[in-house]
């Protein structure tokens, strides 16, 4: 746990060192909740592509998430990740096995371990289990904990997927549009 609490805290001081060196400070939000003009309170759905790296292969993605984001500071949320991985079968014809996670995330803006604040950049966390399992890509129970990291339009999660019950885990990384 150690080592990953770690991974975790070098891969965010490595995204903080790369963003700019001229830092917005976030606009303070008024107190008044009774204006509704000021209320910043959503309920959204919204759908992305990706593409994650499994173990040694490249797929593509696609993830449709339901999350309440409160006053633009934070947001939590439901999802589903789907990988489309591809393989040659007996025929030498292409077969494509869709694997989906649902997962649950929270996302803050800023940075989210370190102290700088960016309101165009924000991170999170999240964890998943694997709903729709096809091929032989996990095997068991599989789960998946991750990192956000958000740059501008652009998503990306460095991940530890735990399959076959806990008995196997391997990193992967995922890049979100």
């Amino acid at each position: 746990m150690k080592k990953i609490v770690t991974l975790v805290l070098i891969l965010n001081n490595l995204f903080a060192l790369a963003q700019s060196d001229v830092i917005a400070k976030p606009k303070p939000i008024p107190l008044n909740l009774s204006d509704t003009s000021q209320k910043s309170i959503s309920l959204g759905l919204t759908a992305s592509i990706g593409m994650g790296l499994i173990r040694n292969i490249l797929s593509p993605q696609f993830n449709v998430e339901l999350h309440y984001t409160s006053k633009k500071l934070w947001q939590v949320g439901v999802n589903t990740s789907s990988y489309f991985l591809f393989k040659k079968d007996a025929s030498n014809d292409y077969k494509t096995y869709l694997n989906t996670f649902i997962n649950g995330e929270f996302k803050k803006q800023g940075a989210f371990i370190c102290n700088a604040k960016n309101p165009n950049n924000s991170g999170g966390l999240g964890v998943g289990y694997l709903l729709q399992k096809n091929g032989n890509y996990f095997k068991g129970n599989t789960f998946k904990i991750y990192y956000i990291k958000k740059l501008s339009d652009i998503e990306i999660l460095p991940e530890f997927i735990l399959t076959n019950n806990f008995k196997s885990i391997f990193p992967g990384v995922t890049i979100r549009f």
